[in-house]
């Protein structure tokens, strides 16, 4: 029992690392920022009442998607504006950009295949 709840564990370790390593070559997100979004991201759809349990295991995909996209987008800088923009209430071109990805992420992951 305490083997499969070790292995088990291990393995959830192992896909978060091999998400964070699949990382594209261009990525401009520090790791730190990039962790911090997809873990908040992941808190906040798995918790979303408009989020069938049935799909909430699509919140992996999606957030990392919406990672990865950011990840093309914008550099740690612009993330760190963006993201005090958006805590301030100010809506800027990176914000709006920002909010462009979601739709398609959102089509990737929770669309019936």
């Amino acid at each position: 029992r305490w083997e499969r709840f070790m292995r088990y564990r291990l393995a959830i370790f192992a896909a978060l690392i091999s998400v964070l390593a699949a990382t594209p070559a261009t990525a401009q997100l520090s790791t730190k920022q990039r962790t911090d979004f997809i873990n908040d991201c992941l808190s906040t759809c798995r918790k979303n009442p408009r989020v069938p349990e049935a799909q909430r295991p699509g919140c992996d995909t999606y957030c990392v998607c919406v990672a990865n996209e950011a990840d093309k987008l914008f550099n740690e800088a612009q993330y760190n504006q963006i993201s005090s923009d958006f805590a301030a209430g100010r809506q800027t071109a990176d914000i709006k950009r920002f909010q462009e990805l979601p739709p398609a992420c959102n089509r990737k992951a929770f669309s019936p295949r």
